[in-house]
Protein backbone atom coordinates (compact mmCIF):
# COMPACT_ATOMS: atom_id res chain seq x y z
CA UNK A 1 0.00 0.00 0.00
CA UNK A 2 2.89 2.29 0.68
CA UNK A 3 4.13 1.62 -2.79
CA UNK A 4 0.84 2.77 -4.31
CA UNK A 5 0.93 5.84 -2.10
CA UNK A 6 4.52 6.60 -3.16
CA UNK A 7 3.64 5.99 -6.80
CA UNK A 8 0.62 8.29 -6.48
CA UNK A 9 2.75 10.95 -4.82
CA UNK A 10 5.36 10.61 -7.58
CA UNK A 11 2.69 10.96 -10.27
CA UNK A 12 1.17 13.90 -8.41
CA UNK A 13 4.62 15.54 -8.11
CA UNK A 14 5.30 15.07 -11.82
CA UNK A 15 1.87 16.48 -12.67
CA UNK A 16 2.44 19.44 -10.36
CA UNK A 17 5.81 20.15 -11.99
CA UNK A 18 4.20 19.89 -15.43
CA UNK A 19 1.40 22.22 -14.35
CA UNK A 20 3.88 24.80 -13.06
CA UNK A 21 5.91 24.50 -16.26
CA UNK A 22 2.78 24.92 -18.43
CA UNK A 23 1.63 27.90 -16.34
CA UNK A 24 5.03 29.63 -16.71
CA UNK A 25 5.06 28.88 -20.44
CA UNK A 26 1.51 30.22 -20.78
CA UNK A 27 2.49 33.46 -19.03
CA UNK A 28 5.48 33.85 -21.41
CA UNK A 29 3.23 33.25 -24.43
CA UNK A 30 0.73 35.85 -23.16
CA UNK A 31 3.53 38.40 -22.74
CA UNK A 32 4.86 37.67 -26.23
CA UNK A 33 1.36 37.91 -27.68
CA UNK A 34 0.79 41.32 -26.09
CA UNK A 35 4.14 42.58 -27.36
CA UNK A 36 3.38 41.34 -30.89
CA UNK A 37 -0.13 42.78 -30.81
CA UNK A 38 1.24 46.18 -29.74
CA UNK A 39 3.91 45.98 -32.44
CA UNK A 40 1.27 45.14 -35.05
CA UNK A 41 -0.93 48.00 -33.87
CA UNK A 42 1.99 50.43 -34.19
CA UNK A 43 2.62 49.21 -37.73
CA UNK A 44 -1.05 49.65 -38.58
CA UNK A 45 -0.93 53.22 -37.27
CA UNK A 46 2.19 53.87 -39.37
CA UNK A 47 0.44 52.52 -42.47
CA UNK A 48 -2.60 54.72 -41.82
CA UNK A 49 -0.32 57.75 -41.50
CA UNK A 50 1.54 56.89 -44.69
CA UNK A 51 -1.71 56.43 -46.61
CA UNK A 52 -2.99 59.75 -45.35
CA UNK A 53 0.25 61.47 -46.33
CA UNK A 54 0.20 59.88 -49.78
CA UNK A 55 -3.34 61.13 -50.37
CA UNK A 56 -2.23 64.63 -49.37
CA UNK A 57 0.77 64.47 -51.67
CA UNK A 58 -1.39 63.19 -54.51
CA UNK A 59 -3.76 66.13 -54.04
CA UNK A 60 -0.85 68.59 -54.02
CA UNK A 61 0.59 67.01 -57.17
CA UNK A 62 -2.76 67.30 -58.92
CA UNK A 63 -3.04 70.96 -57.89
CA UNK A 64 0.52 71.61 -59.05
CA UNK A 65 -0.13 69.90 -62.38
CA UNK A 66 -3.23 72.04 -62.89
CA UNK A 67 -1.30 75.18 -61.99
CA UNK A 68 1.50 74.24 -64.40
CA UNK A 69 -1.05 73.66 -67.14
CA UNK A 70 -2.60 77.08 -66.54
CA UNK A 71 0.82 78.75 -66.50
CA UNK A 72 1.81 77.00 -69.72
CA UNK A 73 -1.38 78.20 -71.38
CA UNK A 74 -0.71 81.76 -70.19
CA UNK A 75 2.86 81.62 -71.50
CA UNK A 76 1.67 80.33 -74.87
CA UNK A 77 -0.99 83.06 -75.06
CA UNK A 78 1.60 85.68 -74.13
CA UNK A 79 4.06 84.43 -76.75
CA UNK A 80 1.35 84.40 -79.40
CA UNK A 81 0.25 87.93 -78.53
CA UNK A 82 3.86 89.09 -78.48
CA UNK A 83 4.45 87.67 -81.95
CA UNK A 84 1.23 89.20 -83.25
CA UNK A 85 2.11 92.55 -81.69
CA UNK A 86 5.26 92.89 -83.78
CA UNK A 87 4.32 94.97 -86.81
CA UNK A 88 6.84 93.34 -89.14
CA UNK A 89 6.41 89.76 -87.94
CA UNK A 90 4.67 88.45 -91.06
CA UNK A 91 7.12 90.29 -93.30
CA UNK A 92 10.11 88.87 -91.42
CA UNK A 93 8.67 85.37 -91.76
CA UNK A 94 8.38 85.88 -95.52
CA UNK A 95 11.97 87.18 -95.68
CA UNK A 96 13.19 84.13 -93.77
CA UNK A 97 11.35 81.87 -96.20
CA UNK A 98 13.21 83.51 -99.11
CA UNK A 99 10.92 86.27 -100.38
CA UNK A 100 12.53 89.03 -102.46
CA UNK A 101 12.02 92.80 -102.22
CA UNK A 102 9.45 92.97 -105.04
CA UNK A 103 7.29 90.31 -103.41
CA UNK A 104 7.40 92.14 -100.06
CA UNK A 105 6.50 95.46 -101.69
CA UNK A 106 3.59 93.94 -103.56
CA UNK A 107 2.19 91.79 -100.73
CA UNK A 108 2.68 94.10 -97.71
CA UNK A 109 2.73 97.55 -99.31
CA UNK A 110 6.03 98.63 -97.78
CA UNK A 111 8.62 100.85 -99.43
CA UNK A 112 11.56 99.47 -101.40
CA UNK A 113 14.00 100.76 -98.75
CA UNK A 114 12.09 98.94 -95.97
CA UNK A 115 12.05 95.72 -97.99
CA UNK A 116 15.78 95.90 -98.70
CA UNK A 117 16.56 96.66 -95.05
CA UNK A 118 14.43 93.77 -93.80
CA UNK A 119 16.07 91.40 -96.28
CA UNK A 120 19.52 92.51 -95.09
CA UNK A 121 18.58 92.14 -91.41
CA UNK A 122 16.58 88.91 -91.54
CA UNK A 123 17.42 87.26 -94.85
CA UNK A 124 19.56 84.17 -95.39
CA UNK A 125 23.21 84.88 -94.92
Amino acid sequence: MNEILYAGLAVLSVMSILLVWLTVDHIKLKRNYRALAEHLNNHNLDIVGLCSASVGIDNRLAETAELLKELNEKINDFEQREEEAKPYHAIIQKVRSGADAAELIQKFGISRDEAVLLIRLHGAR
